[in-house]
Formats: C-alpha cells, structure tokens, sequence
C-alpha cells in the first residue's frame, strides 16, 4: 500500500489523502469483483439445477446400458431396475447425510468468516498505522533518534520540508 500512497502524495494529495484515496480504491476492486463474480456464479448455479434432471436421466440410462450384460451373466443379484432402485435410496442417503454435514459446517463457515474479518480489520489497522507514522518509523529506526532536534522542532531531513 506505501507504493501507491506515496505516489498521490508525490503528485497532488496530502499525506492523509492519498492513504485514504489507497484505501478506497482496493475495497472498491474488491467490491467490484464480488459484483462481477457472483452474479455470474449464481447463473452458473441455476443452469446446473435445471440441467439436472437431465443429467441424472441420462446417467440413469447410462448405467442400466451397462448393468445390463452383467445381469445377464449373473454378476448382479436382481434385475437392473431393482439395482438401481437400491443404489438411488442409497444415493438419497449420502446425499442426506452430505447436507447434514453442509448445514453443520455452515456454523463453522460463519465463525470462521467472522474471525477473518476481525483478523482483515486488524491487518488493515496496522497497515493505516504505519503508512500514517512512516517516516516516524523509519527515522526510529534508522537513525534511532526520535527525528527531533534539540529544540524540538522537527528535523526536515526525518521529515521533509514539505509534509503535507
């Protein structure tokens, strides 16, 4: 974040506005991206859950073709339809129990975004803290004095003539 800070500060902004200016800009990518991707997402979504019942029938289909020749050799106890009549309580089953397990993970789903966002904002507090105090920063630790003179006035070499 310092690289495009320091130049809107170089170029037309005072210090504070250019961290700002920073700050805005990469939520608004952000917030831009989220606003492309999830409608496209969404759509994406809803083409799958009409698409599936096609999708299953022709598995369906699929599957019989092939258990088929097995029946016929003795390889499967029944008939095909009686095969996939139990795969498919089966299949309810797991799906059963898969949404369970979603349903559950939605709890952990949201404790975990909500600690993210504490842990973002303790990032971001950082960040802002040290472009604010940069060149503090910097002249304590690389002068290690505090970037004053004797009498107390800054010393423009720490903190330039024209801090804005």
């Amino acid at each position: 974040m310092s690289c495009p800070v320091r130049l809107l500060a170089a170029r037309a902004l005072p210090w504070g506005g250019a961290i700002a200016v920073s700050f805005l800009l990469v939520f608004g990518l952000v917030s831009l991206g989220i606003a492309i991707l999830v409608p496209i997402l969404l759509v994406q979504l809803g083409e799958l859950v009409q698409a599936a019942p096609d999708l299953l029938r022709r598995g369906q289909d699929a599957v019989s073709g092939l258990l088929e020749p097995l029946t016929r050799r003795g390889f499967l106890p029944g008939t095909p339809e009686q095969f996939m009549a139990r795969l498919g309580s089966e299949l309810v089953g797991a799906a059963q129990n898969a949404i369970g397990g979603i349903l559950g993970g939605a709890g952990r789903l949201v404790a975990g975004t909500f600690n993210t966002f504490i842990m973002l904002f303790g990032m971001l507090f950082i960040a802002v803290y040290l472009l604010v105090d940069e060149r503090k920063i910097k002249a304590a630790y690389l002068g290690g004095d505090s970037g004053r003179r004797a009498s107390g006035a800054p010393d423009p070499r720490v903190f330039g003539r024209d801090r804005r």
